[in-house]
């Protein structure tokens, strides 16, 4: 109702920026993409300085995959009011999106003294320092992204993983067992957890992992190729000849064929 009413206001006042801009954003939250950008770039048309029609623009652009319209929007928004919190958090996320993980950390601190203890921006930035290879520092940011909201199962994911890179399969079973317990619809954290589950030499747990990841996708190959090698590990020579060929049939990458077919000859199998 509220966008029928905003597009009536507009087809009688058609040079009202703030109208189209207004439109724009209803259009966003009603998650009609492709008609937000067209409104708020409009408003934009009419008064190149409407700040509220970048906010929307460049929250429609990041969802559609645009970075770099994220990028140029966010620019202006920052030029219009250097205290926008959002535009440095997109900008810094889209940043990290292009492979930029230096700029997404400035941009994203930038953010975090805008706004403290945001914490999807210090999800961002953890996920830009794992980037780097700088593990600790991810680390830090996801403990106090859950400090910030400690029911956010991202944030347990990634530190999971993160402390997996470090060796940590203690802390990193922990941190996913604590993400399923959130979300059990995740395949993630399964699968990270199996990783360390069967680093520990616990391959019947790993498998109950690896299987629930199966579970969660079907079509995917990795989840049968960690599943294959924990089987054969664990002395199920015909449940990892099993997995190994539907990873075949499912993978496109030349590594993930090459491990298969290699665990195939292994177990006396013709690829």
């Amino acid at each position: 109702i509220a966008v029928e009413c905003y597009q009536r206001y507009v087809k009688a006042r058609p040079g009202d920026a703030a109208g189209w801009s207004r439109l724009g954003h209803l259009r966003r939250d009603n998650r009609d993409l492709d008609g937000a950008i067209a409104d708020s770039t409009r408003a934009i048309e009419l008064d190149p300085d409407v700040a509220e029609a970048y906010d929307v623009r460049m929250t429609a652009r990041f969802f559609k995959r645009d970075m770099d319209g994220v990028i140029q929007d966010c620019a202006k928004a920052i030029e219009l009011n250097p205290e926008n919190a959002n535009a440095f958090g997109y900008r810094g996320a889209a940043f990290q999106s292009k492979g930029n993980p230096d700029a997404a950390i400035a941009d994203l601190t930038t953010m975090l003294r805008l706004r403290p203890g945001d914490f999807r921006a210090h999800l961002n930035r953890g996920n830009a320092f794992r980037s780097k290879g700088d593990l600790p520092s991810a680390c830090n940011d996801y403990s106090m992204s859950l400090h910030a909201n400690p029911k956010f199962a991202p944030a347990f994911i990634n530190r999971g993983s993160a402390r997996q890179a470090l060796g940590d399969h203690d802390e990193a079973i922990a941190d996913c067992t604590r993400a399923i317990e959130i979300d059990p619809t995740i395949p993630a954290p399964f699968q990270i957890r199996g990783i360390s589950r069967e680093a520990r030499g616990e391959l019947e747990q790993a498998v109950s992992d690896f299987s629930r990841c199966v579970e969660l996708q079907p079509g995917q190959a990795d989840p049968y190729c960690l599943r294959a090698m924990a089987r054969a590990k664990a002395g199920d020579p015909r449940g990892a000849v099993e997995d190994a060929r539907q990873a075949l049939k499912l993978t496109s990458s030349p590594a993930q064929r090459r491990e298969m077919e290699t665990l195939l000859r292994t177990l006396g199998e013709n690829p």
